[in-house]
Formats: structure tokens, sequence, C-alpha cells
């Protein structure tokens, strides 16, 4: 979704757009992560830890948009393809 509001993105101001964008994406994802990981240290309860622990790498994977090129779409999936059958598996 990103990728194709990036490419409608007007000439002129389209740099500074696409920096706020960028930079959101980072926040957003930096916040998600460091939360995820800090409250699934503290549960007792190991369902909600590893549910506070795919927030994590939910942000995780937000970080590694932030260059927004599609080049970045590839290594997401390689880390889903691997997440997802373990994480599945611990549920």
């Amino acid at each position: 979704f990103l990728l194709s509001v990036i490419g409608s993105l007007n000439v002129d101001g389209s740099f500074m757009k696409i920096a706020v964008i960028g930079i959101s994406l980072g926040l957003i994802g930096t916040i998600t992560a460091t939360l995820g990981n800090l409250l699934a240290m503290v549960q007792g309860n190991l369902k909600r830890m590893f549910a506070y622990s795919t927030i994590a790498h939910a942000g995780i994977m937000l970080l590694a948009m932030v260059p927004m090129q599609s080049k970045t779409m590839a290594p997401i999936l390689y880390y889903l393809i691997g997440y997802l059958p373990v994480n599945l598996g611990i549920f």
C-alpha cells in the first residue's frame, strides 16, 4: 500500500512527503518493538508473552519498511516464512 502511495506522489513536495512517511514508520516501528518487548518481559502468562512478542515482531517488520523501496519486501517475506510456522506451532 505504501509503495503505491509513494508512486502516486507529485514531483513537487514528494521528497518531504516520503521523508515524513519514513520517519513515521520508523517511530511507530521503534515504539511498537520496544513496548512489545518490555511488556512481554513482565508477563506471567505464557500466551500473553508470545502475543506481546508478536507485537514486537510487527514493529521490527515496520522498521524494515523504513527505506521504502521495493527491495525491502523480500526480506520481510523471508522473515515471515521463518517466523509464522514457529509462532503458530507455539500457540
